[in-house]
């Protein structure tokens, strides 16, 4: 590569227009990832259960853990080893913790830009 990049796109053209092969033209965009696209990731990265991700989910929604625990059709204590085990994956203490690493997780990089 010379450093002419439009002048060497310009012989590829040509040169492919005489030999009768057409490239595919492919363009890429890269924007940041939204927290849709983050969360399934950040669950697979933790290792969360099917039904740790949906606790997780109930609780980042505000849910009590009795409310929870009737969606979901479990016990309370069910719900209470599940939201341990997520804990410990998580490597927090605290229902508030859970909350501050995904908000942390999906926002911090955002707020240095």
């Amino acid at each position: 590569m010379d450093g002419r990049r439009g002048q060497q796109e310009l012989h590829l053209a040509s040169s492919a227009r005489s030999t009768g092969w057409l490239p595919r033209m492919r363009s890429v965009t890269i924007e940041p990832a939204r927290p849709p696209e983050i969360v399934p990731l950040m669950i697979t990265a933790y290792c969360l259960t099917p039904r740790e991700t949906k606790i997780v989910q109930a609780m980042t929604r505000g849910e009590a853990t009795q409310a929870i625990a009737q969606s979901l059709h479990l016990s309370p204590y069910t719900v209470q080893d599940h939201f341990q085990a997520i804990f410990a994956k998580l490597g927090v203490s605290s229902r508030r913790e859970v909350a501050s690493r995904l908000f942390t997780l999906l926002y911090a990089d955002a707020q240095l830009d």
